[in-house]
């Protein structure tokens, strides 16, 4: 009954779509086809109404067989159209039932909690959901250990190899959503890579409490002019700071790194909120991927990465970092009320260096 009632639904979902949003040869074969039967069915009731009223009707509606003709293939025309989009849609069926969708959530936050992020894929994604949760633990301090998370995070390349063994690319579908520090989030992108299996980037709206796609209206503000192309040749290191929600503590990453040539990625108009645009991530990320493509062709051997930026958008950039080309980079965390406010960093797996690993300032 379960089985029968799924097929239901998916056939009536179908429909609505077929109606009203999908334009395909089938489509316009029914179409071609309902038309057909609807002028014959008028030109019939045309003729009756008039005979009922006594008026002789001799012109166009009687001649030969042509009116029946035309019923007949316009039956034909639809069964066809119907037959090819039954088979579609039988067709898709077991597609989505073949396709998997990893669901991969980084949990790391405390006093943060929602529903799973399998709940809320979206439904255009279809396919049998398989949950990956990273859940980055803390220690007896209430403190995550970053050595240990930064180790949960690096598996999660391997596992999806490992579930999504055998399987066509075209039947692998993937989805993000996390709540963890920004340095893991950047790291987990950065293991994801740009790949075109990833389908939807979510992030949890602190407001409506839920998981929420970048479905928001792209407010055309981005990151103002910055001083890379001051920056002098063969420059060894420098502070990339991009601010995209806060302001990045400008003082407290020197006081971290020493004084080192500074570079700056600041959001116009940054909230906390301006991220839900998808084009505009996309806008902002490639910004930054051109930043760095600058600097590493103006020499630049390391860059000190201190980012301040919201979940998906801290994904996202993770995702367009270039493992290949990119300077090697540390990526560091904020913690306000340490001296120095970033204890530590990550060390990305870039520029050849196969591992992430943990550079402790303190």
């Amino acid at each position: 009954m379960k089985k029968f009632t799924s097929l239901l639904f998916h056939f009536v979902r179908r429909a609505i779509d077929y109606y009203f949003r999908l334009k395909t040869t089938p489509r316009y074969l029914v179409d071609i086809g309902l038309g057909l039967i609807g002028a014959t069915s008028i030109t019939f009731a045309t003729v009756a109404a008039f005979q009922l009223n006594n008026i002789p009707i001799t012109a166009g509606f009687t001649i030969g067989d042509t009116p029946t003709a035309q019923l007949i293939f316009g039956f034909c025309v639809l069964v066809i159209g119907i037959l090819f989009e039954v088979v579609s849609h039988l067709r898709d069926i077991v597609r989505e039932n073949r396709r998997r969708i990893a669901v991969i959530e980084v949990r790391g936050l405390r006093g943060v909690s929602g529903d799973p992020l399998t709940e809320s894929v979206p439904k255009r994604i279809r396919g049998t959901k398989d949950p990956l949760l990273v859940s980055l633990k803390p220690k007896d301090d209430g403190q995550i250990d970053p050595i240990a998370a930064v180790r949960d995070i690096s598996t999660i390349v391997s596992t999806l190899q490992q579930r999504e063994q055998g399987l066509d690319r075209a039947d692998i579908a993937r989805v993000f959503g996390g709540l963890a520090p920004v340095p893991f989030l950047f790291l987990t992108g950065v293991m994801l890579d740009n790949e075109q299996s990833l389908k939807a980037i979510l992030d949890w709206d602190r407001d409506q409490l839920k998981w929420r796609e970048l479905d928001g209206i792209d407010d055309l503000y981005r990151f103002a002019p910055s001083n890379v192309q001051e920056l002098p040749e063969k420059t060894e290191e420098i502070i990339l700071a991009v601010s995209a929600s806060f302001k990045v503590d400008i003082d407290g990453a020197k006081n971290a790194v020493g004084d080192l040539p500074l570079i700056e990625l600041d959001l116009e108009n940054r909230s906390t909120t301006s991220h839900w645009s998808e084009n505009k991530q996309i806008a902002l990320a490639a910004a930054l991927r051109d930043t760095v493509r600058v600097l590493r062709d103006k020499g630049v051997q390391k860059i000190h990465l201190f980012l301040a930026a919201p979940a998906s958008l801290s994904f996202r950039f993770g995702t367009q970092y270039d493992k290949r080309l990119a300077p090697p980079t540390i990526i560091y965390q904020y913690e306000p009320k340490h001296e120095p406010p970033f204890p530590w960093g990550i060390s990305l797996p870039v520029a050849g260096k196969d591992e992430a690993s943990i550079e402790t300032l303190s």
